[in-house]
């Protein structure tokens, strides 16, 4: 009860000065689901993947980017 009272309070501040919110450290698809339905906005932790170095991250970018022609051929 004490951490979704602190997670709505968060948010509903984040929200009053419409700022973006990123809760971080999330690990199980539960707590993503949770943060999704009181209106965080985005997230990052293990569910979604490891830390990597720059070079690691850059190489899955290339990869992913390859596998989508349009994102390809804008460069991103």
């Amino acid at each position: 009860p004490q951490a979704q009272a602190l997670i709505d309070t968060i948010l509903a501040m984040a929200k009053s000065l419409q700022f973006e919110t990123v809760a971080e450290g999330v690990e199980t698809a539960e707590q993503a689901a949770i943060l999704s339905r009181c209106g965080c906005t985005m997230a990052q932790g293990y569910l979604f993947g490891a830390p990597m170095s720059q070079e690691k991250f850059e190489e899955l970018a290339r990869a992913w980017a390859a596998d989508r022609p349009a994102v390809a051929a804008a460069g991103l």
